[in-house]
């Protein structure tokens, strides 16, 4: 079991936060997690500009980080509104203890769910690939 620390950093471009619920999947070498809910801890965590983090304890340990699977909720996408988010970037860090023992990072740059963007092909999942970032001791 693992610790994990995940950072959204949405982009500053005009109307790329998001209402809509945001889930992960860590995918890894040795094991992957369930989806994960990243909640909201003061209703602007996705908003235009915005980085977050959100702590998640005793989480399978997914060995070396390979893909950060994100999805975004249809709710409003599909209730008279187009409210798709455009993350620059998500970063995971894995901790044992209090030590950082893994840190990658996920670019993005792509609209999720959004239709006014056909070259972002709508998708309301994207698969992004994980980059190791290097580990300070």
């Amino acid at each position: 079991m693992s610790d994990y620390i995940i950072y959204t950093d949405t982009s500053k471009t005009d109307h790329a936060g998001t209402r809509e619920r945001v889930f992960v999947k860590l995918i890894g070498d040795k094991d992957s997690t369930s989806l994960l809910e990243l909640l909201r801890q003061n209703g602007n965590d996705f908003d235009t500009g915005k980085s977050s983090d959100f702590y998640f304890m005793r989480l399978p340990d997914v060995g070396e980080l390979q893909k950060v699977e994100v999805t975004i909720s249809q709710e409003y996408i599909y209730n008279g509104s187009n409210d798709a988010w455009l993350p620059n970037r998500i970063r995971v860090l894995k901790l044992a203890g209090n030590q950082v023992v893994g840190r990658w990072q996920a670019p993005c740059g792509k609209w999720i769910g959004d239709s006014r963007k056909p070259e972002d092909d709508e998708q309301l999942i994207r698969e992004l690939q994980a980059m190791a970032e290097h580990v300070l001791v």
